[in-house]
């Protein structure tokens, strides 16, 4: 990495390696150690450390013993991770992520959150009433974060793209709009620190009924974060019509005839890159920090073991260009 002059390096903390059970008291030290070993490499090569807190990681006893994010139990054990990461690795690490893709935990709720369910319950009610904990676990983990180090910089993280209308029909546009706001949902409150008009609307809708503290809204609105991060891979097309689909990361989309497809079924959209960088910052005016943009394909090897991917070159230049548009051409602050 230091090598290609790369400035900064983004990686994961695996919760059960510095608490193996979630919600022991004290840290296993031989994990703080290792990390502690990779934040020093990084340093010494002038490479800034960026740590995601919680990966679509939860210590299995956790998810068998109290429900997972189900219970709001969970957001002490959170905390005491964070606690001890924020102190142990002070002067070290000053750029943080509490939670990877907290969106994913509506789409993938066990690999994300570790959420199971019973028969007879509503899915969806308890998906919301987990993100909730988690969000409020992200506020309190922002607080905690500044009044350990007041230089730490701690983000949220966004499986993020544009969701394009598949015609100019006002109902294309109508969905395309309530279905990206199921990922600005999420975002909206950690940085304006606050559920949305839209959300309470659509809780009502469902018949759900947020529980919370009595302080729960108080910490909203004083842990919003620093700065909003976020993956894209490709864009995504919606509308009602009987039109082929095509594969993405993680979601299925109508297929766009202006764009090339990997061997994957991914979209390759470029400036649907540049359009949710302009989205996002035009939404919150906080820095953007672009965590996760890679192509997947089907990879061969050489004679050499080598795999000549032009096709992966290609992608990342034409979207490190349009990120280069957005910021020098649009005004858009990237991190």
């Amino acid at each position: 990495m230091a090598k290609m002059n790369f400035k900064v390096y983004r990686f994961s903390i695996s919760w059960s390696r510095i608490f193996p059970n979630g919600d022991d008291e004290q840290p296993n030290m031989a994990g703080l150690k290792y990390y502690k070993q990779v934040i020093d490499e990084c340093l010494k090569y002038n490479i800034e450390p960026l740590i995601t807190i919680n990966h679509f990681d939860v210590p299995h006893n956790l998810i068998v013993k109290y429900g997972s994010w189900r219970n709001r139990k969970l957001i002490d054990f959170y905390l005491r991770l964070c606690e001890t990461l924020f102190t142990h690795f002070k002067g070290k690490v000053h750029y943080w992520l509490t939670f990877n893709e907290i969106n994913m935990i509506l789409h993938l709720p066990y690999l994300s959150a570790g959420l199971t369910f019973k028969e007879d319950e509503d899915k969806l009610h308890v998906s919301y009433q987990a993100a909730h904990h988690q969000l409020i676990a992200s506020a309190k983990a922002v607080l905690l974060g500044h009044k350990i180090d007041p230089s730490n910089q701690i983000g949220s993280m966004l499986a993020a793209g544009c969701i394009y209308p598949n015609t100019c029909n006002p109902i294309d546009a109508w969905d395309s709009l309530t279905e990206q706001r199921k990922n600005h949902f999420f975002s909206d409150v950690q940085v304006r620190g606050a559920y949305p008009n839209y959300a309470l609307k659509y809780f009502e809708k469902i018949h759900f009924e947020l529980s919370k503290d009595t302080d729960d809204l108080t910490i909203l609105k004083q842990g919003t974060v620093d700065f909003v991060s976020f993956s894209y891979y490709n864009s995504r097309v919606i509308g009602k019509t009987d039109q082929d689909q095509t594969a993405g990361n993680l979601f299925a989309s109508l297929k766009k005839p202006y764009l090339k497809t990997s061997e994957w079924g991914w979209q390759i959209d470029p400036l649907g890159f540049r359009i949710t960088l302009n989205e996002l910052y035009d939404r919150y005016q906080k820095p953007l920090f672009v965590v996760e943009n890679v192509l997947g394909a089907k990879d061969t090897l050489s004679a050499k073991n080598k795999v000549n991917d032009i096709y992966r070159i290609n992608y990342l230049r034409d979207h490190i260009q349009a990120l280069k548009a957005a910021v020098t051409e649009d005004g858009v602050e990237v991190l």
